[in-house]
């Protein structure tokens, strides 16, 4: 029992986890996993699902929860998660290039934030920013820019930058 304890509390469990787990991220390109100690022991758990969460309670109850992480992996309703944040960053990128195109001053950038689930949208002319906090927030966004292209702000920060051009 004590060498269970040691092990746990030096975190070759997380490790064994981790190392377990990683395979999984070759087959599955884009697969956001997320390992991590949860007091004594080490969690594992799916950010597309955040109700696939396992607690790996000892060097024993490790195979099993590979095991249900794969079975999960499988699932449909694992695959019409990730199906939809692809398809949300997809309309991300369309929504924000298109509105570049109308708007040429306009430098709109995206990048992934600590919740991988809610992007952020960020201008490259100023610090303006805006995080999605759902799946079906593009049009939400879309607006959120547009307006933001219209601020007095904005607008001051685009006449300096193209004087300094000159």
């Amino acid at each position: 029992m004590e060498a269970q304890s040691r092990e746990v509390l030096d975190g070759s469990l997380l490790q064994q986890l981790e190392e377990r787990i990683y395979p999984f991220r070759t087959d599955h390109p884009g697969l956001l996993l997320k390992s991590e100690m949860d007091g004594f022991h080490p969690r594992v758990t799916c950010q597309e699902c955040p109700s696939c969460s396992h607690l790996v309670q000892g060097k024993r109850a490790l195979p099993a929860t590979i095991l249900r992480i794969k079975i999960h992996l499988g699932t449909d309703s694992h695959k019409t998660n990730i199906a939809r944040r692809l398809e949300s960053e997809a309309n991300i990128l369309k929504a924000t290039t298109s509105l570049m195109l109308q708007h040429l001053d306009a430098k709109f950038g995206s990048r992934k934030t600590s919740n991988p689930l809610a992007p952020q949208t960020f201008c490259g002319v100023c610090p303006w920013t805006y995080t999605m906090t759902d799946r079906i927030g593009v049009s939400l966004l879309l607006g959120s820019c547009k307006a933001h292209l219209e601020t007095k702000w904005y607008l001051n920060r685009v006449i300096r930058w193209k004087q300094e051009d000159l």
